[in-house]
């Protein structure tokens, strides 16, 4: 058959997740970078604990003699030897107590060693891109905010449960670039996950302020009013949320006197905001793919089959696993093509030559990053694909 008609889905390992905003690769350095500041903070801690005991003896070592020297000040100021103690106290003792347990010298070299520790920390755009991807995945796969916010996925619980301060900075991202439809779901959820905690993550009121604000840019006016007067009453004083009330308010009064009833304003609407293409079939089609749904009927799929093949020498002794998905045109997916370690190897080499993902767009042909190419691509590494795709593809 001829190449150029061939398409082909390569399954290499469970391991690959492709769609990442930052490559898996600088998110193992940011994890070792963490374990390795752990390390320098329990240090740093060890030694400030040792400085503050010294100092407590000392400060106790001060209050004794004191005392003991204000029980008979008289005879212990004049004995020459008590005297030239008290100077020698207060003089050279005094200045290495400062010298060497009040300067913070611990805390100045934790300081300057952080550039080196936190080097290949994730940046405030990886944080955003993050942020931005986690919200693709809930739309697409339709995932419940408070599902996601426990950390479950399709009932399967993947990672921690998310405290109201991690909800409300998902929300900050939305709200910055002016989703609201996210910004709603988050700061609820937000709200939510504040009234049960015990050690409060975030104030009220500076969720109260973004819920309100979007919850009026989605059309519901009542329900952010009913929220600004909830943040008034944590804090009475805020000039803005007093400016926000009286103008909601004026808002719904308006609408009432236009002929709008009761019960229309009292709907609340969250509309997700999608552009043309986003409204489209096509999108809508994608979106289910990636859910794994079935968006046509293929009449032939009694049809298609799964085997090993062993065309090259190369794949005897591990035969391809092939799974036919459609014959016009031909479509195959090879399961297993590489084996984890294989895909390990090819991390490692290819790390240091990652960089962020780029589009075309300038005139000058410079390459920005942009928020929906969200990976990272390999540079070198596809050498060992090509040699693979060729016998691969060789005899097909």
């Amino acid at each position: 058959m001829v190449l150029t008609t061939l398409l082909l889905f390569l399954s290499v390992s469970p391991l690959v997740k492709p769609e990442m905003f930052t490559a898996l690769v600088h998110m193992e350095k940011s994890i070792h970078a963490e374990k390795r500041l752990a390390k320098e903070i329990r240090s740093y801690v060890t030694k400030e604990r040792e400085r503050l005991n010294e100092l407590e003896r000392i400060a106790n070592e001060y209050e004794s003699h004191a005392e003991s020297a204000m029980g008979d000040m008289h005879a212990t100021l004049a004995n020459p030897v008590s005297a030239f103690l008290l100077v020698k106290r207060f003089t050279t003792d005094w200045n290495d107590v400062l010298n060497k347990y009040m300067t913070p010298n611990n805390t100045n070299q934790f300081i300057a060693s952080l550039p080196q520790l936190t080097e290949g920390f994730p940046s405030p755009e990886d944080l955003d891109g993050a942020a931005v991807a986690l919200l693709r995945l809930q739309d697409t796969y339709v995932l419940p905010t408070d599902k996601v916010a426990k950390g479950e996925i399709k009932g399967v619980r993947y990672s921690p449960k998310m405290t109201a301060q991690d909800c409300f900075q998902l929300g900050k991202v939305a709200y910055s670039q002016g989703d609201y439809y996210h910004t709603m779901l988050w700061m609820k959820e937000a709200l939510t996950i504040l009234e049960n905690e015990t050690s409060k993550t975030i104030e009220k009121p500076i969720i109260l302020d973004y819920l309100a604000y979007s919850t009026y840019m989605q059309g519901n006016w009542i329900h952010a009013l009913n929220l600004t007067k909830e943040w008034l009453n944590e804090e009475p004083n805020h000039v803005r949320a007093q400016s926000n009330h009286d103008y909601y308010s004026k808002l719904i009064r308006e609408a009432k006197e236009n002929g709008k009833k009761d019960e229309e304003l009292d709907v609340v609407n969250n509309p997700r905001q999608l552009d043309e293409y986003r409204q489209s079939e096509e999108f809508a089609k994608y979106e289910a793919l990636c859910r794994g749904e079935e968006t046509q009927v293929y009449p032939l799929a009694h049809k298609l089959t799964c085997q090993y093949k062993r065309h090259h020498p190369y794949f005897i002794l591990r035969p391809l696993k092939e799974e036919i998905m459609y014959f016009d045109p031909w479509i195959a997916i090879y399961h297993d093509l590489m084996t984890e370690s294989e895909v390990k190897r090819i991390q490692e080499m290819a790390g240091p030559r990652l960089h962020r993902s780029g589009v075309f767009v300038t005139e000058d042909n410079k390459s920005p990053t942009t928020n929906y190419r969200t990976s990272q691509r390999y540079l070198w590494c596809l050498l060992f694909l090509t040699f693979l795709l060729l016998h691969l593809t060789i005899f097909q």
